[in-house]
C-alpha cells in the first residue's frame, strides 16, 4: 500500500513519546504509509494508530502481530521496545539513570538517528562552542 497523497508519511509529528512510536513512524515512512492507510490496513481506527505513532498508547501483542507483516517489523524488536517503554513509564527516568545516562539528554539521544551527518556535525560544533565560552567566562570570573 502506497500513500498517494502529498502529505509526508510522518505527517509532521514531533518525536514520539515512546521508542515503539519512533520505530512505527520510521516503518511507516519506509513504506510511505499514512496513519489513515495503516489504520485501514490493520482494521483499526485512525485515532488508535495516531496514539501509537505519537507514543500515547502501546499496542497489544495482537496488534504487534497485525502490524508486523504490513510494516516488515521484527516482532521481537517491537516487543523489546514496548517493554522498555513500559519500564520507562513506570519508573520515569529511572531506567536512563541506571544506565548512567543523563535523563535530560534522552530525547536528543533518541532523535540522533534521524539527523543527517552534517546536522550532527553542526550540533557538535555548537555544543563545543558553548563549552569553550563557558570555560572562558569561568576563567575570566576567577581572575577578577
Amino acid at each position: 500500500m502506497r500513500c498517494n497523497c502529498t502529505v509526508a508519511p510522518r505527517e509532521n509529528f514531533e518525536q514520539s513519546a515512546t521508542r515503539f512510536g519512533e520505530m512505527l513512524q520510521g516503518k511507516m515512512a519506509e513504506k510511505q504509509l499514512s496513519i489513515r492507510e495503516l489504520s485501514a490496513a490493520v482494521g483499526s481506527t485512525y485515532e488508535y494508530i495516531r496514539k501509537l505513532v505519537r507514543g500515547l498508547a502501546l499496542p497489544s501483542k495482537y496488534m504487534i502481530n497485525t502490524l508486523a507483516p504490513i510494516l516488515d517489523m521484527d516482532v521481537a524488536e517491537a516487543q523489546r521496545l514496548i517493554d522498555t517503554d513500559k519500564l520507562a513509564k513506570k519508573f520515569v527516568g529511572f531506567t536512563v539513570e541506571v544506565a548512567g545516562k543523563n535523563p535530560e539528554l534522552e530525547s536528543m539521544e533518541r532523535g540522533w538517528q534521524d539527523l543527517t551527518d552534517s546536522q550532527k556535525e553542526a550540533l557538535l560544533m555548537q555544543f563545543k562552542t558553548y563549552i569553550a565560552q563557558n570555560k572562558k567566562h569561568r576563567r575570566d570570573a576567577a581572575n577578577v
